[in-house]
């Protein structure tokens, strides 16, 4: 889901050639994504029924410029697999005062529509956060490649 809200993001604030890309640390390849993921994105006028997972490896991560996990237990694992990868927790990315701030992004795998809802939102919150980093940046347009986990 962060996927998509980041590519809809970048397309929408200008950033064309910024590469966004999600592969988690427990993924199988080829894995369709959940149907309560597909229906959030889809009642926002998205379309994940094509989105494939991928399993996160230390190749794909020294292609990356920032990798953004969604929680601690990931963002170790991106660290083992690469020491010096910049890695940054998604929630770091939301205003100091959230509740969820530096903490893990609820994981809704399994649960119901509400709770993918919610993890949605936090998500969008958390892509917004990081959209106002890059535009606190230079007035060039960075083309980094995104990797969430």
């Amino acid at each position: 889901m962060a996927e998509i809200q980041a590519r809809q993001q970048a397309a929408a604030r200008g950033y064309p050639g910024l590469g966004v890309k999600s592969a988690g640390t427990a993924a199988d390849d080829g894995s369709a994504a959940s149907e309560m993921a597909v229906r959030v994105a889809g009642g926002r006028g998205l379309d994940l029924s094509q989105h494939r997972s991928t399993a996160l490896t230390p190749e794909q991560i020294s292609r990356c410029d920032l990798v953004i996990a969604m929680t601690r237990r990931h963002l170790e694992t991106v660290s083992l697999l690469s020491p010096d990868a910049p890695v940054i927790l998604a929630t770091e990315f939301l205003p100091p005062g959230h509740p969820l701030h530096g903490r893990d992004v609820p994981d809704p795998f399994g649960s119901g529509l509400d709770t993918y809802e919610a993890t949605w939102e936090v998500l969008e919150e958390c892509v917004d956060g990081l959209f106002a980093e890059l535009g606190r940046g230079s007035e060039e347009r960075p083309t980094p490649g995104l990797q969430e986990t």
